[in-house]
């Protein structure tokens, strides 16, 4: 023992002798080195770069610009200092099918920003767009405009305060999680109820929208008059939405997401272009000729006051559950921000803030160039108005249908997670009963859209009953039950007067579409140029 402890001893030594003498001639080397750049003319003066790094001899012509890469050379090279001073990767300067498809996979990895951005997106614009023009009809130009971007601003606080709330739990971030935190297992037996027929819902307004669609397209392509809306409820159903909802992450469904994105955008061009066509047409209110000048470069340009703003109850309490309908993403949110790369709260309202930017746009520009295009002759669903039969207007309504097919295995996704975790207190199950979940929703929700074609009904009441419960009295209440008030007292009184008006303002438009189920006769806008 006393030798080895002698050997240790020694090593030691030996070991901090050459270190010092490392230490001292790399010390002497770089003194040397800064000296002799010192002497030059012009003289050059040290930095603290030099202690990381050696420092070459820089010719006097100056420092020479950064060069090419070699497939064999690495992504990182300067001429003047070695300090890894990163360039653009070679990859990506001439651009190629295969350095495209390897530009498609940074970007839109899984739980990248963009890639949630686009997920994001697809969650919020929908089949909700069909039915803004609408909306814009029996509101006005200018009120309409303004409940657009209320419902914006009211969705904007409802995504921060339940992305805010998770913070302060412990768990996974997810409904269940932040209500039984807030309140207990009573309010998480009711969130869960009430966002499973929030999903529910939403999957049979989508189906309706994608039948609809097809069938009319159906009817223009054929030429006859008979009708197979229930045959592509089925077949949509069971070919597309089912396998796609088989996915157990929604990462996988981001370039779908994509694909979704374009075809929202086309159907919104689409609308845009036919304005220009269609403005001076006074025959699109079936067959008859209807005088008005909605073409805004001529000099006849003239719209009425109602036309502008048209402030009605039986308007008002119709329009504004379709609007806050448009920007129903709210049970998609929580899954997005779980599977979100360096996950924080400013990444998160990255994505958030620019999805709404492009939802913002896109409803706006659907909303006011299709009212202005047809006026009081403007349907429930944009589509089915008569637009001569263009084929872009075909065409974007297929679009719209392939991003419908898109958002509804998303809302499939949401409603099987909650469905176990509230009966079986799991996320995720085995295969089999995820394959039975799936096939027993898809079915049920196909079989109530096969006989419901009304689609600004069945938006107005999910925009009145089971989405503001959901999308905008739960988050508030997470945010007030689990945020300290002096933490952020300006938010927390936010989330309150939100959350009392976002209530009364749902509950008497719940109130209407009771009555109107009654009394038809107070529907406005009822007639159509079909």
């Amino acid at each position: 023992n006393r030798r080895a402890a002698n050997n240790e001893l020694l090593n030691t030594a030996l070991l901090d002798d050459d270190a010092a003498d490392y230490v001292s001639t790399t010390t002497t080397t770089s003194q040397s080195l800064q000296q002799q750049m010192v002497n030059k003319n012009p003289p050059y003066i040290p930095t603290d770069l030099d202690a990381y790094s050696p420092i070459e001899d820089v010719p006097e012509s100056g420092p020479q610009p950064l060069t090419a890469l070699n497939d064999s050379a690495s992504y990182f090279n300067d001429s003047l200092l070695n300090i890894n001073t990163p360039t653009k990767p070679r990859s990506y300067v001439t651009w190629t099918p295969r350095r495209a498809q390897l530009y498609m996979q940074d970007k839109f990895q899984a739980g990248s920003v963009k890639g949630s951005i686009f997920t994001l997106v697809i969650c919020i614009v929908g089949a909700g767009a069909l039915s803004v023009p609408w909306a814009f009809r029996v509101s006005g130009l200018l009120l309409g405009s303004f409940l657009l971007m209320l419902a914006a601003g009211f969705t904007f606080l409802s995504l921060h305060f339940l992305v805010y709330a998770s913070l302060y739990i412990s768990e996974r971030p997810s409904y269940r999680n932040l209500s039984l935190k807030a309140g207990g297992k009573c309010l998480a037996n009711y969130t869960s109820l009430n966002l499973m027929c929030n999903l529910f819902g939403t999957t049979v307004s989508y189906l309706v929208a994608c039948g609809g669609i097809l069938d009319l397209v159906y009817e223009v392509v054929s030429g006859r008059d008979e009708s197979i809306y229930r045959y592509l409820v089925f077949g949509v159903a069971a070919f597309v939405v089912f396998p796609l909802s088989l996915m157990r992450s929604m990462n996988s469904l981001r370039y779908g997401s994509l694909i979704g994105i374009t075809c929202s955008a086309f159907l919104c061009l689409s609308v845009i272009i036919n304005y220009f066509r269609l403005c001076d047409d006074n025959t699109v209110f079936n067959g008859e000729d209807i005088e008005r000048h909605t073409c805004f470069w001529k000099r006849n340009f003239s719209l009425s006051q109602d036309d502008l703003f048209k402030f009605t109850p039986n308007g008002f309490l119709s329009s504004f559950p379709i609007f806050v309908f448009a920007y129903s993403c709210q049970p998609n949110v929580l899954p997005i921000y779980v599977e979100l790369q360096r996950r924080s709260v400013r990444r998160m309202h990255k994505v958030i803030r620019r999805s709404l930017y492009f939802a913002v746009a896109l409803y706006v520009f659907v909303g006011i160039f299709g009212f202005v295009t047809f006026l009081d002759g403007t349907c429930g669903n944009i589509l089915s108005n008569d637009y001569k039969q263009h084929p872009e207007i075909l065409i974007s309504a297929v679009s719209i249908c392939i991003s419908c097919m898109f958002t509804l295995p998303m809302c499939v996704y949401c409603f099987r997670e909650n469905l176990t975790v509230f009966m079986v207190k799991k996320e995720q199950v085995d295969w089999i009963p995820h394959t039975l979940i799936t096939a027993v929703m898809v079915a049920v929700c196909a079989v109530i859209a096969a006989y419901v074609s009304g689609l600004n009904v069945v938006l107005g009441f999910l925009g009145s009953t089971t989405n503001p419960s959901v999308a905008y009295f739960l988050p508030n209440l997470f945010f007030i039950r689990l945020v300290p008030k002096e933490r952020a007292p300006k938010r927390w009184w936010t989330a309150l007067i939100s959350m009392v008006v976002l209530i009364g303002l749902s509950a008497a438009c719940f109130l209407f579409q009771i009555y109107a189920l009654i009394d038809p006769s107070v529907n406005p806008a009822t007639t159509c140029a079909s």
